[in-house]
């Protein structure tokens, strides 16, 4: 059913939001689908949205919302074009569920900010993020808990809030800001800004590319098994010791491959993690990709009449992989 609702949602082309709720499907269409799909939604529901450009709005209750999708971003992997676009903020103040209910949001990229109040295990999936990630007017408490990222791109800086505890998994990631009684986890991941980390942040089998940084460092921050790119030396004190594994790559070799989002060169992919796949964000058993987990429709047509049966032909091909 939910797969049916896809193909009706590209069929009628322009922007649509379907509400599920248990059993029930409710429809809404143009730039404000979302916001009004929200509007109306309880804990525990399913938003799936086209491709297309939406207005942004608030999360009050945890409901999982689907995109279509940030694109494809280089010509390697071979995934679907398709873009869902939030054009606004996106609010999120969500009070602990009693129901066992959670946030999930997938396949969109937002191009403003997500603010939050509060939000208790939050999962964010195959989205890119342009503007800033974090609380929103109150960033005193403990607002930020259990926070996932999987397979997202952060253009802006993530602001954590106070006993915020928050991973990173095979993710690109600009900037942390952390604050007190901070745990925040880096894992298989580019980090591409100089962070400050004396508020518990790790990195694990991380790419620190800080070639474009003035005065590299990654002072406070606990690194391991990372690959280091800047023109001097990043991992100093503790990081430094053999048991970190931390290495800095030649200056004079390349460790992106040209035309290709984040891929490694053979040179830089010989580097690797605790797991023995390679550091960065395609290692791993799960490396780092904008297909959703939840099937795309790649064609739809219908031909222009019906045939001699009296029926009308229509072809579909689901991305179901």
């Amino acid at each position: 059913m939910v797969l049916l609702c896809h193909i009706i949602m590209f069929a009628q082309g322009g922007q649509t939001a379907i509400l599920q709720h248990g059993d029930e499907f409710k429809t809404f269409y143009s730039a404000s689908a979302l916001r009004d799909a929200l509007a109306v939604a309880e804990a525990g529901d399913v938003i799936n949205l086209s491709a297309g450009t939406f207005q942004g709005g608030t999360i009050n209750v945890p409901v999982t919302v689907r995109g279509a999708g940030i694109g494809a971003l280089d010509s390697v992997e071979n995934v679907s074009t398709a873009r869902t676009s939030i054009s606004s903020n996106v609010y999120i103040n969500i009070p602990e569920n009693t129901n066992g209910h959670t946030l999930s949001m997938e396949g969109m990229i937002c191009e403003k900010e997500i603010r939050i109040t509060n939000a208790t295990t939050p999962q964010f999936s195959k989205m890119r993020i342009r503007g800033n990630f974090g609380y929103g007017d109150d960033f005193d408490g403990d607002v930020l808990k259990n926070v996932t990222f999987f397979h997202c791109i952060l253009d802006g800086q993530v602001l954590s809030a106070e006993k915020a505890t928050i991973s990173f998994y095979n993710s690109i990631v600009n900037y942390i800001s952390t604050r007190t009684m901070n745990v925040i986890e880096v894992n298989n991941s580019i980090v591409l800004d100089r962070n400050s980390g004396e508020f518990g942040l790790v990195y694990n089998n991380c790419i620190v590319d800080q070639s474009n940084v003035t005065n590299p460092s990654v002072y406070g921050i606990s690194c391991y098994n990372c690959l280091g790119i800047a023109s001097e030396d990043l991992f100093t004190d503790d990081n430094s010791k053999d048991d970190r594994n931390n290495k800095m790559f030649p200056a004079d070799k390349k460790v992106f491959k040209e035309g290709t989002f984040y891929r490694l060169t053979d040179e830089a992919a010989a580097y690797l993690g605790s797991d023995g796949t390679q550091v960065g964000i395609y290692g791993t058993t799960l490396p780092f990709s904008t297909k959703t987990s939840y099937p795309q429709l790649k064609k739809f047509a219908v031909a222009p009449e019906s045939g001699s049966d009296g029926k009308l032909k229509i072809e579909i091909e689901i991305d179901a992989d």
